[in-house]
């Protein structure tokens, strides 16, 4: 699930996950049909939520070969590692 992208995830792509922490997790996840109020406050919760877990993204360069499927090993934890860009 995506939403448009704030703070510092708007400076890699225009999108970014939706973030939930555990109370609307189980929230979001319950079976049911939810009246358009309910639906509503959902949807509330859920942006503010996203938001305030957003705003503890921090950012930084990484190497291309991130971005490399064909070559990429995932157990590389070296991918993540910030670069230097000068």
């Amino acid at each position: 699930m995506t939403r448009e992208a704030r703070d510092a995830a708007g400076d890699v792509h225009d999108r970014m996950p939706a973030f939930l922490d555990d109370e609307v997790m189980r929230e979001w996840i319950a079976p049911g049909k939810l009246e358009k109020d309910e639906r509503e406050h959902l949807h509330g919760a859920l942006g503010e939520v996203s938001e305030k877990i957003a705003r503890t993204l921090v950012t930084h360069p990484v190497d291309r070969a991130v971005n490399n499927v064909r070559t990429l090993d995932r157990s590389d934890s070296g991918l993540i590692a910030p670069i230097d860009l000068g």
